[in-house]
C-alpha cells in the first residue's frame, strides 16, 4: 500500500487569486466583519478535480470602516479515479472552512504591515453561518422572475 487515499476527495491547493486593500484611515482600533461576496464551484470535465472560489469582504457591514479589504481564494480538490466519493459530495461550508484559516493569516499579515493601526485578528468563524448569510443576501437581491419583463432583452 502506498499510503495514498484514492477513496476520498482531497484538498490539494489553496491560492490567493485576488486582493484589494486601500482607503486606509488611521485608527487605534479596527473593526472587522467577515462576509462572503462570491462563491462558485467548477467541476472539471474529467470529474476528477474541482475548483471552488470564495470572495470575502473583511469589513462587511462595518459602519465607517477604517480601510477597504476584499480578497478571493481558490481551493482545488481532487478525487481518485476509483473513488466512490464524488466531488459533488463535498459540502460548500466545508470548503469555506478549509479556506478560513488562510484568510485569517493573510488578513493579519497584510494589516500588520499597514501604517498607523493594529493588525486585524479575526477569531475562528463558523463557516456554515457565514455561507448561510451569503445565501440569504443572494436571495434578497435576486430579481423575482415575475418582475422580469419578457418584452425587453435580458442583456
Amino acid at each position: 500500500m502506498n499510503g495514498s487515499n484514492d477513496s476520498a476527495v482531497s484538498l490539494t491547493q489553496i491560492s490567493l487569486i485576488d486582493c484589494r486593500v486601500g482607503g486606509l484611515k488611521s485608527s487605534q482600533s479596527r473593526q472587522y466583519g467577515v462576509g462572503i461576496t462570491a462563491f462558485s464551484r467548477k467541476e472539471n470535465e474529467n470529474k476528477l478535480s474541482m475548483d471552488i472560489e470564495v470572495g470575502f469582504n473583511l469589513l462587511h457591514q462595518v459602519s465607517d470602516p477604517t480601510l477597504e479589504f476584499t480578497c478571493t481564494f481558490s481551493a482545488e480538490y481532487k478525487r481518485g479515479v476509483d473513488s466512490p466519493t464524488q466531488l459533488s459530495d463535498l459540502k460548500d461550508h466545508i470548503a469555506v472552512a478549509h479556506i478560513l484559516p488562510f484568510l485569517r493569516e493573510f488578513a493579519f499579515n497584510v494589516t500588520g504591515r499597514l501604517r498607523g493601526s493594529p493588525a486585524l485578528m479575526i477569531p475562528p468563524i463558523n463557516a456554515s453561518l457565514l455561507l448561510a448569510d451569503w445565501k440569504k443576501r443572494q436571495e434578497q437581491t435576486a430579481i423575482p422572475i415575475s418582475e422580469i419583463k419578457t418584452d425587453q432583452p435580458l442583456i
